[in-house]
């Protein structure tokens, strides 16, 4: 997996580089662990951000080094891993830990998989996909996903809150823009009311909640 992200970060003058060093390392060894080799970050560092940037640039070209090597050496231990007695059902890569009940079967998780189903659990609960009414639209009839609130989600503000939060959502927002082009070309601008009523709520110091 490659990504294209990247965060520059400015760092005390007496920031000892070997404690650069060791976080590096435990942050390969962290995403070596979670994903096998699959995932690896790479971290330059230096005094001028064009030094950092040609040392990032030699790192990315030598993936998982601070483990795959030690003491200016070859570590066999993060040659291969040991056979799995149990496998994920899933990845196939790490021991199962915990079976969940499938439609058909029960199915094996290893606690990276099992911490993405949860995750898609709820984002089916904060992601809506809308229909258009069919008679409008025959072809592209869905909406673009739209991200709610969950009932009784709250927040903090600096003053007492408005009656209501919210918007409505333009026809640029809510549709694709072939199916904006089609319904225009026939009059029709569909919006959606999105507002939530607020209720004015006092936090408990406590708990925090």
């Amino acid at each position: 997996m490659r990504g294209g992200g990247g965060f520059l970060a400015r760092v005390p003058p007496e920031t000892d580089s070997a404690w650069i060093e060791n976080l590096y390392s435990d942050l390969q060894r962290l995403l070596w662990n979670e994903s096998g080799g699959e995932i690896h970050i790479s971290l330059g560092w230096a005094e001028t951000r064009l030094a950092a940037r040609a040392q990032l640039e030699y790192r990315k070209r030598r993936p998982g080094n601070s483990l795959l090597q030690k003491d200016g050496r070859w570590n066999p231990a993060y040659w291969s891993r040991a056979p799995l007695d149990k496998p994920c059902d899933i990845c196939g890569q790490f021991p199962g830990q915990e079976t969940v009940q499938g439609e058909e079967e029960d199915v094996l998780h290893c606690s990276s998989c099992l911490k993405a189903c949860k995750l898609g659990e709820k984002l089916t609960h904060w992601v809506k996909y809308g229909k258009l009414a069919p008679e409008f639209h025959s072809n592209a009839v869905f909406k673009r996903p739209q991200v709610m609130l969950e009932a009784g989600a709250c927040f903090r503000t600096r003053c007492f809150p408005k009656p209501f939060y919210g918007s409505s959502i333009s026809p640029e927002r809510l549709l694709s823009e072939n199916a904006r082009e089609s319904l225009e070309a026939r009059g029709i601008r569909p919006v959606q009311a999105a507002f939530a009523l607020a209720v004015p709520m006092i936090w408990r110091k406590e708990t925090g909640r």
